[in-house]
């Protein structure tokens, strides 16, 4: 299998930048991971994509003003 270059992680720019504090979050992804899901039917993606739209609808109203106020980087 064909080596992929990997790029900086938040936290590395942040160290480069001087920066002493991250906020927000990141998660990762592994190549296995990434190869399987391209396995999957087009279908089956949308499927996931769906359900996982719905149960987010289903969370409380501070919940997900909590996990937009992450994804802004604000905490």
């Amino acid at each position: 299998m064909k080596e992929r270059r990997k790029g900086f992680t938040q936290l590395e720019k942040a160290t480069d930048r001087g920066q002493s504090s991250l906020k927000g979050f990141t998660y990762t992804v592994s190549q296995e991971q990434l190869d399987d899901y391209r396995k999957w039917s087009m279908e089956r993606r949308l499927k996931w994509l769906y359900y996982a739209n719905k149960m987010r609808k289903g969370l409380p109203k501070k919940t997900i003003e909590i996990q937009e106020m992450f994804r802004e980087g604000k905490i």
